[in-house]
């Protein structure tokens, strides 16, 4: 059994779990902190979705600043949102094959915008979050599923432009 839950990236000065859309959530928050006050949280969940939307506009309600949001599905795919206080917002999935794949055959599957769409959109997140966002990273990122440690999300964010120091496993 894989990972089921929300990863979220906002930029504030204090823990995610002390905001009020994360308290909302009703379960306990970890989270990474990287340079420019960006944080990224972590919340397992059930097998029982949490609304990335929502949790995306209240972010940007707590911070006043751009966010996204996701909803993990067993390691698979992440149900994703950004959001942003001038209103750039899309929805998109992280790992499109394998997020239409779950749907089949048993459940009409989502239209989910272009792999170039989300990447235009998230280059003008990022412009309004001030990170040097890279299109090409983008793309590639945009395939990779989340993971059972999240390191596809990782790669996400740090194709976005979030400073992610990376890690030596020797």
């Amino acid at each position: 059994m894989g990972f089921f839950g929300l990863f979220f990236l906002a930029r504030s000065d204090q823990p995610l779990a002390g905001l009020a859309s994360v308290a909302r959530v009703g379960r306990d928050c970890g989270e990474n902190v990287y340079p420019g006050g960006w944080r990224l949280g972590q919340i397992h969940y059930s097998h029982e979705p949490y609304d990335a939307e929502i949790l995306a506009a209240g972010l940007v309600a707590d911070t006043g600043a751009p966010a996204l949001a996701m909803y993990v599905f067993d390691n698979d795919f992440g149900d994703a949102y950004v959001d942003s206080p001038n209103q750039t917002r899309h929805w998109f999935f992280l790992d499109t094959q394998s997020a239409l794949a779950m749907y089949e055959p048993w459940d009409e599957a989502p239209d989910p915008p272009s792999d170039q769409e989300t990447v235009e959109c998230l280059m003008r997140w990022a412009a309004e979050a001030q990170l040097p966002a890279s299109p090409d990273r983008l793309l590639a990122a945009l395939s990779v599923p989340p993971g059972p440690f999240g390191e596809g999300v990782i790669g996400l964010i740090s194709a976005l432009g979030v400073s992610v120091p990376e890690h030596d496993d020797d």
